[in-house]
C-alpha cells in the first residue's frame, strides 16, 4: 500500500470489499433460514451497486494517478 498513490481510496476498496463478504454471508443465512425467497434479486441490486461504486472509485483513482504522474514527469523540450 505504500507505493500506492491513493492510499485512502485502495483503503475504501478494501472496505468496501469486506462490506460485500460480510453482506453476502449475511444474506445466505437469510437463505438458508428461508427468511427470503431464491428468487429474490436482493443480491443482484447489491451487485450492481456495488459494481456501480468500485467502478467509480477506480475511475477517480486512475485520474488522480495521471494527475500524479503529470506532475512528477519533467517537462519536455517541447514544452520549454
Amino acid at each position: 500500500m505504500m507505493n500506492v498513490t491513493c492510499p485512502k481510496l485502495a483503503k475504501t476498496l478494501v472496505k468496501l470489499q469486506q462490506v460485500s463478504n460480510e453482506y453476502f454471508e449475511e444474506y445466505l443465512r437469510a437463505l438458508n433460514y428461508g427468511v427470503i425467497d431464491r428468487g429474490d434479486k436482493m443480491g443482484d441490486g447489491f451487485n450492481e451497486a456495488f459494481d456501480r461504486l468500485q467502478h467509480e472509485i477506480a475511475k477517480l483513482m486512475t485520474k488522480l494517478l495521471q494527475q500524479d504522474l503529470c506532475e512528477a514527469m519533467p517537462p519536455t523540450t517541447a514544452n520549454k
